[in-house]
């Protein structure tokens, strides 16, 4: 489902719950409004009739009473309230039946027919149907009670009150209703479809220039001028940041292979090239032989080294380092202590222990490289400093050297792979760029962090700091 669809259907569900809800609310409301008004009504008949029973038996002697005098007073009296008094068409509204107990004579509003009402539960409000000669089966509210004369029981009375009339006006809403309710969902369909696609626009336009992208094969940035100073911008905006930060992963990754490919092939060319020459010449001159398969076997350590290291950074991406608790200050004392027969210009200070977790042959080749790369831009005579101390939480190595330094220029780049400061790729003072790039992968694998300050004939200082483990753990 597309998202024009979706929204187009969320503004309909949201139209009809605020059209169902308050509908049905309002619907309930008047069904218990008019049922309370037909009970209303129906109590007042009962309490009309027992003061005509009062008022009557006032008015008459005993022989009346006896002659049948007051059950005929009370159907007068009946009809006149209901027809007259209360000004209601009795033969759509109320229907009462009063049957007298001791004489059992039963009278009737004619609207009755003839028919008796019957209720067999007392004093008590429920709904039902009855059949009527003018109107059919009708919805009406029962009521059975008794009527009673200086405390003794006088008649029986039960009323049914029509309530036709109340559920015609709420079909009547209901039609309005659905009617209403049909035409306002069709409105929110036409202007959610129009609001959804002006609200989508811009993302189309957005689709449509990176499908130009796709089919160009470039990298280039969105057009945010004409978008609208909302969420759309701010996605627009971001996916820019991410075509830059892409275009420049692409490019280092162009660069990456261009130089691991001029790294391999330098050496398989010197290997190919003296092996053919061996292959000629080796067995007929003994210097050459003895030259070449030196040559070789130089350039094979060196093209295994650097497999070896490309493997290393590969690792580092696909596991956890080994979880192996050391001191730091052991591993980088014993580095040094393996370069200083010679090396005389290496020295190390610091604490005799900090305590970390971790894989310790990857802490060795980080000191190790960060003071084989010291020693290679340092003069023998200028000293190279290895310090070691553990410290608000941290274990820090610092490699502080005072050689040429670094151009500015080229420190933001130390880290990447096969980069080097000499612009002609000379091998006479460097390896081949992954030294550093090795030590800040291995570094940020145990989650440490490096930092490097260096100054053009001062030197270099690398920081490093990785979590510390304390004695209890």
């Amino acid at each position: 489902m597309t998202l024009t669809r979706r929204l187009v259907l969320g503004f309909s569900l949201l139209a009809v719950m605020l059209l169902v809800l308050p509908g049905a609310l309002i619907g309930t409301a008047l069904q218990g409004y008019f049922r309370e008004q037909a009970s209303r009504e129906t109590l007042d008949i009962v309490s009309y009739m027992q003061r005509r029973i009062v008022s009557i038996y006032k008015q008459l002697t005993p022989a009346e009473i006896a002659s049948g005098e007051l059950m005929r007073r009370l159907d007068r009296s009946m009809q006149d309230y209901l027809v007259l008094g209360e000004g209601l068409q009795l033969e759509s509204v109320f229907f009462v039946q009063m049957r007298h107990l001791s004489t059992n004579v039963t009278i009737r509003t004619p609207n009755l027919e003839g028919r008796d009402i019957s209720i067999d539960e007392p004093n008590s409000l429920f709904l039902g149907n009855m059949q009527t000669h003018t109107h059919g089966v009708i919805p009406v509210l029962y009521y059975r009670t008794q009527l009673d004369h200086e405390g003794k029981p006088f008649s029986d009375l039960q009323v049914a009150v029509s309530m036709g009339e109340y559920n015609a006006i709420l079909r009547q809403l209901l039609i309005f209703w659905v009617i209403g309710s049909l035409i306002a969902l069709t409105l929110t369909i036409i202007v959610g479809w129009l609001l959804a696609r002006q609200i989508l626009k811009p993302l189309a336009s957005l689709t449509f220039e990176i499908e130009g992208m796709m089919q160009s094969e470039t990298l280039g940035q969105l057009d945010t001028r004409e978008l609208p100073p909302d969420q759309i911008r701010r996605l627009a905006q971001t996916f820019n940041t991410l075509l830059a930060q892409m275009a420049e992963t692409f490019e280092r990754q162009q660069r990456f292979v261009s130089d691991a490919s001029h790294e391999l092939r330098s050496p398989l060319t010197a290997i190919q090239g003296h092996a053919e020459l061996l292959l000629k010449r080796g067995q007929s001159n003994p210097e050459i032989l003895t030259e070449g398969l030196g040559i070789i076997s130089r350039e094979s350590n060196r093209l295994g080294k650097l497999v070896e290291d490309l493997l290393l950074l590969a690792q580092t991406r696909h596991r956890k380092p080994r979880s192996e608790r050391f001191n730091l200050a052991s591993v980088a004392r014993q580095v040094v202590e393996s370069r200083l027969l010679l090396h005389g210009n290496l020295s190390y200070s610091g604490s005799s222990s900090a305590l970390m977790s971790g894989d310790q042959n990857a802490i060795r080749r980080i000191v190790l490289n960060l003071i084989d790369n010291a020693l290679r831009f340092t003069p023998p005579e200028a000293p190279i400093e290895v310090k070691v101390y553990q410290r608000d939480g941290s274990c820090w190595l610092v490699v502080r050297d005072h050689g040429a330094g670094i151009p500015a220029a080229n420190l933001p780049h130390i880290f990447e792979r096969f980069y080097r400061i000499e612009a002609d790729r000379n091998r006479q003072q460097g390896g081949a760029g992954l030294g550093l790039p090795i030590v800040k992968e291995l570094v940020e694998w145990h989650q440490g962090h490096i930092e490097v300050s260096s100054s053009e004939s001062e030197g270099t200082t690398f920081t490093i700091r990785f979590p510390a483990l304390s004695s209890s753990e």
